[in-house]
């Protein structure tokens, strides 16, 4: 070279460089190669939509989802007229016995619930365990020895029976809450 810079001859003749991915990029690649992963995520997305927009859902079918239809069930059986619970194109999954409401609008709105007591437990979750972990990991020791055999044991406990068991004794008006407030806000801690 005539500015006296050396540059290795395969170098010179190598192509374009080779762009680097994120952490982000590389996850997203990995998670569309898996089928299965996708499937689920449609799944919960679908879920979600279905949950949001339950109101609309359920008005197609032209039902409230605390409307009964008596009407529907036979009286001397206490079984919905017609096959298959009661399955019309008006009632998409049938009526619920003795009242004969309709399933699919129950379902629709009680993913409302459902949604709505894990949104709002995770993010208490998250913010009682980074507290608890703030402060395990900041004292260490006999300190953290404690909260981890606390976990230990909260963890031992089936979620869905105590939640059954808590909601059960649980007497009408409790913590200044009452009604389904007071069970939301249990369900909330206990999960």
């Amino acid at each position: 070279e005539s500015d006296g810079t050396f540059i290795p001859a395969d170098a010179a003749s190598a192509g374009p460089a080779i762009e680097g991915r994120s952490l982000r990029r590389i996850a997203w690649n990995r998670l569309k190669k898996d089928k299965l992963a996708m499937s689920g995520g449609v799944v919960v997305i679908l879920l979600i939509a279905a949950a949001v927009f339950a109101g609309q859902l359920s008005s197609i079918s032209h039902n409230d989802p605390d409307s009964l239809h008596s009407s529907l069930i036979d009286p001397n059986f206490q079984i919905p007229y017609g096959g298959m619970g009661g399955i019309s194109g008006q009632h998409w999954l049938g009526v619920d016995l003795p009242n004969g409401r309709d399933i699919f609008s129950r379902v629709l709105y009680g993913a409302r619930v459902s949604l709505g007591i894990a949104g709002v437990s995770t993010l208490v979750a998250i913010g009682i365990g980074t507290v608890i972990g703030l402060i395990a990991g900041y004292f260490g020791g006999w300190i953290d020895a404690i909260i981890s055999r606390t976990m230990d044991v909260f963890l031992a406990f089936p979620l869905l029976l105590f939640s059954i068991a808590i909601i059960g004794v649980l007497p009408d008006n409790a913590f200044g809450l009452s009604g389904n407030g007071l069970r939301f806000g249990v369900l909330v801690v206990v999960i």
